[in-house]
């Protein structure tokens, strides 16, 4: 328990480590780059005067290491200061931007694990067969097609010809204040308030970018599933399980998965950093109002105080649920301790 202790304490000291190295990165990546949001704010015609006096405003005209202690200095006091762009603070933009990646990202993991376990579950039993070959093929396919080029796809097919499913967005406009955000989570909300109406069109504004999503990283989640399965499959307490007659889907689902869930968990847990991430491109194609499209709008407008705003809560969420992650690896398996 003592080695478990610093282990966890271990993990926990490097978090924020972890994050400042990250915000330095982007911090100086950003001024380095050629640009200026003085410019996209003025355009490119405005007076030299008018020009230095905003820079001045902004904080811009001061040397990158005197800017990098102020925005440190904000930050930790919750302040991302404010948005070029948007004109109101980064802060306010922010947090329900993120959790509406968040709602996208929960669901795409219950489809990513859904989809993968069965597969890779399938794969594993019928081994060597066409099934095993399919799971396969599938999981194959999951790492080749980009995430906007399955979205485009499945808006055409059910958006566009079938007419099943919106194709953007996160709520029809007839629905937009009709009910009161609680959690943020529109899911969430429109069940509280008893909105069965506006969760179905939530719920269909999500199932398409969720699908596509989940079904991209699905492929890692089929493939550990399968493996982990053979492994367990092969040892001699399930041979004896299956010499006692003990039917085949028990041994699957009480002695097998129970027995493989630990690599299934740990990837799991780590592909849904991945999701935040590939949820930039995917809330671009289905113009979903998520924190990937607000950081898309912010770089396009050089807005730094917003990009950096929301790349410190990314880098903050992945780094959190990383480290849990390993945790909870490190509390199962002992072995990760040393």
């Amino acid at each position: 328990m003592a080695t478990l202790r610093t282990y966890v304490i271990a993990r926990l000291l490097l978090m924020p480590v972890m994050v400042i190295t990250l915000l330095t990165l982007v911090f100086i990546i950003l001024r380095v780059l050629p640009g200026d949001p003085v410019s996209v704010i003025l355009g490119p015609k405005a007076p030299p005067e008018v020009v230095e006096e905003l820079r001045k405003a902004l904080g811009l005209d001061k040397p990158l290491h005197i800017q990098y202690i102020d925005y440190l200095g904000k930050i930790l006091h919750g302040d991302f200061g404010l948005s070029y762009y948007w004109k109101i603070p980064v802060r306010d933009l922010l947090w329900p931007r993120f959790l509406a990646t968040l709602e996208l990202s929960l669901l795409a993991m219950v489809i990513a694990i859904a989809l993968g376990v069965t597969l890779g579950a399938l794969g594993a039993l019928k081994r060597n067969t066409v099934i095993d070959v399919v799971t396969r093929l599938i999981g194959v396919a999951s790492y080749a097609v980009p995430v906007f080029l399955l979205g485009l796809m499945m808006q055409l097919i059910l958006g566009v010809y079938l007419g099943l499913f919106p194709i953007s967005g996160r709520i029809s406009s007839e629905y937009i204040g009709q009910f009161r955000p609680i959690t943020g989570l529109y899911l969430i909300d429109t069940l509280i308030q008893g909105r069965l109406d506006i969760f179905v069109d939530v719920l269909k504004h999500l199932v398409m970018p969720a699908t596509a999503l989940g079904f991209i990283i699905s492929g890692v989640i089929n493939r550990m599933t399968r493996q982990s399965l053979l492994e367990v499959l092969d040892k001699e307490f399930i041979i004896a399980a299956r010499a006692r007659g003990i039917p085949e889907d028990r041994i699957l689902t009480k002695y097998a998965l129970r027995n493989a869930l630990i690599p299934i968990l740990t990837i799991a847990g780590m592909q849904f950093a991945l999701l935040l991430a590939g949820a930039v491109l995917t809330e671009s194609t289905f113009s979903y109002p998520g924190l990937g499209t607000f950081l898309v709008t912010s770089v396009t407008y050089r807005d730094y105080n917003a990009i950096q705003g929301a790349i410190v809560l990314y880098a903050i969420v992945v780094v959190i649920v990383n480290t849990i992650t390993d945790i909870l690896y490190a509390f199962i398996d002992p072995r990760v301790r040393y």
